[in-house]
């Protein structure tokens, strides 16, 4: 049993091989003097990778709406007015967007080697454009626009009001479960899934 399996929670996918999940009440965490106490805080506004002590160290998208808007920096498929454009960095540029609880020097390094891994469709290579922590916010913003923008719902109607055409797929690093796939989190998937019959 891991961390996240002590609260309702959803299965929202998987980041590689590791289970991304939504929490269906907030999980608090908290400070006390000697550091911190719990695995991770995550509100049911936000989405973890990895489920905590007893399966992987949480990785927390904190910022839903920063992550679009990284996402939105970074894509072609926008026209954003200068304005917004400039607000959105500077939202960007505030860290962190997601937050890494309980790693270690090892956990850290496990995590870059996962983001430049083959077992992402869309994974991280080192060049002067992005950051490892640029990248994960894009990758997250890019899913919560496409497949969960009820975690920041006036970001996800703001962005749609500026796109070109169709804001085609850059990260895609985030996988759905099957439809019919046994999953054990207590509050099931986050998705309904229909196989389409033709």
């Amino acid at each position: 049993m891991s961390y996240i399996d002590s609260y309702p929670h959803e299965l929202v996918g998987y980041f590689g091989p590791v289970p991304v999940y939504r929490p269906l009440e907030d999980i608090p965490g908290f400070v006390t003097e000697t550091g911190w106490d719990g695995d991770f805080a995550c509100r049911t506004d936000q989405i973890v990778i990895g489920g905590g002590s007893g399966e992987r160290p949480g990785t927390v998208l904190e910022r839903p709406a920063a992550a679009m808007a990284c996402f939105a920096l970074e894509h072609d498929g926008f026209d954003l007015p200068d304005s917004l454009r400039a607000a959105y960095q500077a939202e960007a540029g505030k860290a962190p967007i997601a937050r890494h609880y309980g790693f270690d020097a090892e956990e850290h390094a496990a995590f870059a080697a996962l983001i430049r891994s083959d077992g992402l469709l869309n994974p991280f290579y080192d060049g002067p454009d992005l950051t490892p922590e640029t990248w994960l916010a894009c990758s997250l913003g890019e899913f919560v626009y496409a497949a969960m923008p009820d975690l920041a719902p006036d970001r996800a109607a703001e962005l749609a009001r500026f796109e070109r055409d169709r804001v085609h797929t850059r990260y895609n690093n985030i996988l759905l479960p099957p439809p019919g796939l046994p999953v054990y989190a207590n509050g099931g998937t986050a998705f309904e899934a229909v196989r389409r019959r033709r």
